[in-house]
């Protein structure tokens, strides 16, 4: 398990309910399905977005005569890379192949262009020249570009939040492929500018720990004027996403020894947390994150940003499982429950919001309304999967009925601690959820008789589980007295 280690309790009463858990006395703990249900959505939307585009690539056959290299289409493609390196299949890869071949490789706009919408296909392009490092063409305009860009003396490039996500893991990837430490100082210039210098501010709130999409949305405290409907502040949601994301995605490229990697990984945590208290029940998130009653309701591309971002910090160790698990579960069962359209329809994902730059239901944003581009919102959801399969159990879990006598001589807890007898010891786990089902303690046994309970945890009603095994061997209510 990740869950960091909790602090050893003292002066915490513990009383053991004899009666087993009754059915009403806890909000339903949501779980993660097994892996094989997590690919299977995963190739059913992959497969429900060929089906509409069975050719790759094109050069103005997107909406508004777009070419099928824009941000839109590799965003997608971000997606359907993390699918194929999950589940390598030569259908997955010629389709990718074929798209990069059609446009030679290049970017949209032109190889010499400093938007950072151009850049994004060259994370795709990079990925596919890992596939086949014999195929230098795919790395050459990447190279190229990030190579012109360390000669620039200007760093104000990034001037939204989404060109974060478009062009800073491109960084990464020609750093990391060409052994190239100078693309990861560029890089962390470049996102500096958005992070702290544009409109002497910058686009990271350190208060609330989320980001405004551009310096037309900074509120009067960060010396702007935009204010919501409501007037409040606006975060929208997926602009918060492409930041996250980004640097999830550039993590995963670069150096543990990069002297800027703690602080991406601070701004995953913060942002993170922030976003906890403002879950939806359903498991979404809305589109504006500074204001519930702007533009409320589910939204795909947010919560699906947010739930990747998620799964990769507790699956690299850097956020604590208890905490985030059941959240991240949420998202991925709201998702997987309310977006996915049968394969027949044309639509692929439903409660996608469109392309914008802020929250908006002009058109509505629903179960059956079509987004004005398929594929970003594909993309997202792949993504998400992707790691979010990491997580999930080989194999359901299931409940064995034992008796309250049984159970008494296997679990029980005494003094601040949760005793297990002997032959439980090898490979058990001790979960603790609150009454709103959140897991706020976890511990492998290791093989140990004694599971001490963490002094933070507050007086009140909780759910002991032990399992083992993909088993729950039992689950008990507790209460818990300072």
């Amino acid at each position: 398990m990740n869950a960091k280690k909790a602090p050893l309790g003292s002066g915490i009463t513990v009383c053991l309910l004899v009666a087993m858990l009754s059915s009403g006395g806890f909000a339903a703990i949501t779980p993660l399905p097994i892996k094989d249900s997590v690919l299977a959505k995963m190739q059913y939307v992959d497969n429900h977005f060929i089906k509409r585009w069975p050719t790759s690539a094109c050069n103005s056959c997107l909406n508004g005569g777009h070419p099928g290299n824009e941000w839109t289409r590799c965003a997608y493609f971000e997606g359907h890379m993390a699918l194929y390196r999950m589940a390598p299949d030569t259908a997955l890869y010629n389709y990718a192949v074929n798209w990069g071949t059609f446009f030679d490789w290049a970017f949209d706009g032109g190889n010499g262009g400093a938007n950072a919408n151009g850049q994004c296909a060259g994370q795709a392009y990079a990925e596919l020249y890992q596939a086949d490092t014999t195929q230098k063409i795919r790395i050459l305009n990447d190279t190229a570009y990030v190579n012109a860009m360390k000669k620039s003396a200007a760093v104000n490039y990034w001037t939204w939040v989404d060109a974060i996500q478009m062009a800073m893991p491109v960084f990464a990837r020609v750093g990391f492929i060409r052994n190239d430490t100078a693309a990861y100082t560029t890089m962390h210039k470049f996102f500096e500018y958005p992070k702290v210098t544009i409109h002497h501010t910058g686009l990271w709130d350190t208060v609330t720990h989320l980001w405004f999409r551009d310096s037309t949305f900074l509120s009067p405290a960060y010396g702007g004027t935009y204010l919501g409907p409501n007037k409040l502040p606006c975060f929208w949601s997926r602009g918060n996403g492409w930041a996250i994301g980004a640097l999830c995605r550039v993590l995963d490229y670069l150096p543990a020894t990069d002297s800027h990697r703690a602080e991406y990984i601070q701004i995953i945590q913060q942002t993170v947390a922030a976003l906890l208290p403002i879950q939806r029940t359903d498991g979404f998130w809305n589109m504006d994150l500074g204001d519930p009653n702007d533009c409320g309701g589910p939204e795909e591309t947010g919560t699906g940003f947010f739930t990747y971002a998620m799964a990769w910090g507790v699956n690299h160790g850097i956020l604590d499982t208890a905490i985030y698990l059941p959240v991240l579960a949420r998202g991925w069962n709201a998702m997987v429950d309310s977006c996915i359209h049968p394969i027949t329809d044309s639509i692929i994902l439903g409660y996608v919001q469109g392309t914008g730059d802020a929250p908006s239901q002009t058109p509505p944003v629903t179960y059956n309304s079509q987004p004005n581009f398929d594929d970003y919102g594909v993309g997202i959801f792949l993504l998400a999967g992707s790691e979010v399969y990491k997580l999930a159990p080989q194999v359901a879990a299931t409940t064995r009925q034992i008796t309250a006598s049984e159970a008494a001589q296997r679990a029980y807890v005494r003094n601040n601690a949760v005793y297990i007898a002997k032959n439980w010891r090898d490979n058990v786990g001790v979960i603790l959820f609150d009454v709103n089902g959140r897991a706020v303690f976890m511990k492998n046994m290791s093989g140990a008789a004694e599971c001490r309970l963490p002094a933070s945890l507050r007086s009140g009603a909780y759910l002991l589980r032990v399992t083992g095994a993909g088993v729950t061997l039992l689950e008990r209510e507790i209460a818990v007295a300072r």
